[in-house]
């Protein structure tokens, strides 16, 4: 089975994401701790958010550039980062996650760190599997 580095990503990110959850669910006297399953539905909310808005973002920006490239795919992962940080995030904290503020602050040094790591990882993730850096299927 021939399988695309974006799936290897995804599974990745998942692990990431399930990491994340037990990380702070363990943490100790934390109100994560005390609210599991709503810190779980947070997380997979986030999860799930950010695989089909980026994932949509590309598929779009490919359409009109009618190219394919990981910097367009970049860029719809910087897009996804915006929304969450200016939108997405605060709605789906007043959804899922009623036992406390969780801040969310629009500022360029997160956006930067997790598109250097999403573009480190996925480029990464093409060339184990032998493809060019900036693939993009």
């Amino acid at each position: 089975m021939n399988q695309k580095p974006i799936t290897y990503f995804i599974i990745v990110l998942f692990i990431y994401t399930v990491y994340d959850y037990f990380e702070h669910i363990n943490r100790m006297n934390s109100i994560f701790k005390k609210e599991p399953l709503d810190w779980m539905f947070f997380s997979l909310t986030v999860f799930t958010s950010l695989v089909l808005i980026t994932f949509s973002i590309k598929a779009l920006l490919e359409k009109v550039l009618k190219r394919k490239n990981l910097l367009i795919e970049l860029s719809a992962f910087i897009i996804w980062i915006l929304l969450y940080l200016s939108l997405l995030g605060p709605l789906f904290d007043s959804w899922f996650w009623p036992h406390s503020e969780l801040i969310f602050k629009l500022s360029i040094i997160p956006i930067l760190i997790f598109s250097f790591i999403f573009f480190v990882t996925r480029s990464g993730i093409n060339l184990i599997m032998r493809k060019e850096i900036l693939y993009s299927e």
